[in-house]
């Protein structure tokens, strides 16, 4: 009797508080384009490192709104890592007070060159 429920503990704490039965039925219920969906960003990682391996610079496009939400600090670990050079180029600066841009401009600089742009129409 105690052994089966340290059993029963161990398997619900290895699934994350579920039986094995249990995490076998939330799969079922799952959404079946969950599925295609982690095949698409399987498939989307597979071109990126592609793109990564074949290009000399990569160009980061950042908004002016929000430029440290709209980086992948991971990606760019990634890029370094394979010696690549990195050059951000932050858009969008006509949505913003110009002392924010530059004060972005400054603050990115730090770490990568940065340039701020915008499209005129």
């Amino acid at each position: 009797m105690v052994q089966a429920k340290v059993e029963q503990f161990e398997e619900e704490k290895k699934f994350g508080g579920l039986t094995e039965q249990e995490l076998r039925e939330a799969e079922s219920l799952i959404d079946p384009h969950a599925r295609a969906m982690s095949q698409s960003k399987k498939a989307f990682a597979k071109e990126l490192k592609k793109v990564v391996e074949a290009s000399d610079v990569i160009i980061e496009v950042l908004d002016a709104r929000d430029p440290e939400g709209c980086r992948s600090k991971e990606l760019e670990q990634q890029i370094l890592t394979e010696g690549k050079k990195v050059l951000l180029v932050v858009n969008k600066i006509d949505l913003v007070p110009p002392q924010n841009s530059r004060m972005w401009q400054r603050y990115l600089r730090r770490e990568f060159p940065c340039i701020l742009f915008k499209s005129n129409r």
